[in-house]
């Protein structure tokens, strides 16, 4: 399994000619790698987020509206009690519900929930990210585990790194995988090889399509901010055909076993589970980047090929 961007490479001096192709390419890059390469994603198609829960294809969807919200749509079982530290349910961009999130100094868990939906064997699940400035200060793990898709054999939850030692605020954007393929132990770990920046929205969204049972013919894709950062046609996502995914781990984890060192704030919004693509919800169209942060200070032109 490989990331779509190549590892970044230095950057050459070109001709004034060279930089507009490159420019060209890059824009070229930008409409085939994003959720275009799919049917048109759904998102595109309304003017709130929340209307997406009266679409036939969307399979769940969870507006982060206050406890009670919460509490309907997910059973108390599938929430770990208490179910956030520090809550604040606040008005993102254009009124996009969002629910702020502070890690405890007892606990690596900040939230945990699983919004179950009907067993499928191909699905999409998206949701917004926002990560705070302090966690530069407050994190004291190699990762922190992010919401993902699961079901059965499969855990796969997103994660993102420490902070880069030379530019506050900059975490690598990563995977934390357990299925048939990552045998036991701790999972598998992949590079989007692009990072997160704290105070900017992000917008995740994970693609799995199961594969025939004990072989590595499955697939996997993730985008960011709706640009594909990752694709796999090669995935042995179960042994088992009873595996089939049927919940998203809602899911923001310190670690490993160490404890944060001080406070630690997330925001999320938008959770979405959906049988075509999904997208960016409208109210983040002009918060977002239209292509995620590469590692220190590469971008798409700098890159072989661009």
């Amino acid at each position: 399994m490989k990331p779509v961007f190549s590892r970044p490479q230095p950057t050459v001096k070109r001709s004034a000619r060279a930089a507009v192709s490159a420019l060209l390419g890059a824009l070229a890059l930008h409409s085939s790698g994003a959720l275009a390469d799919a049917p048109r994603p759904l998102a595109a198609g309304v003017t709130t987020d929340a209307a997406l829960a009266g679409r036939p294809e969307v399979l769940r969807y969870l507006s982060l509206t206050g406890v009670p919200a919460l509490e309907a749509a997910i059973p108390r079982g599938d929430i770990a009690q208490p179910f956030a530290y520090e809550p604040e349910w606040i008005a993102g961009p254009n009124g996009l519900p969002v629910l702020r999130i502070g890690a405890s100094l007892a606990n690596q868990r900040l939230v945990s929930w699983f919004l179950r939906f009907p067993p499928q064997d191909a699905v999409y699940a998206r949701y917004c990210l926002l990560i705070e400035d302090d966690v530069a200060d407050g994190m004291n793990e190699r990762g922190v585990k992010l919401p993902g898709l699961a079901g059965g054999e499969v855990s796969w939850r997103m994660e993102h790194g420490p902070v880069d030692p030379s530019r506050r605020g900059l975490y690598a954007a990563l995977d934390y995988r357990y299925a048939a393929d990552t045998g036991a132990g701790y999972g598998a770990i992949d590079s989007m090889n692009v990072s997160f920046k704290a105070g900017l929205w992000y917008v995740i969204e994970q693609y799995v399509r199961l594969n025939t049972p004990g072989r590595a013919d499955g697939e996997g894709k993730v985008w960011i901010n709706g640009q594909l950062v990752w694709s796999s046609d090669r995935v042995k996502w179960r042994e088992q055909a009873a595996t089939r995914i049927d919940q998203l781990h809602v899911n923001v984890y310190h670690g490993g076993m160490g404890l944060p060192k001080g406070p630690m704030h997330y925001r999320l919004a938008g959770l979405a589970v959906a049988t075509v693509p999904i997208g960016p919800p409208p109210e983040l169209a002009r918060e977002i980047a239209p292509e995620p942060m590469l590692p220190r200070t590469q971008r798409l032109t700098d890159l072989p090929g661009r």
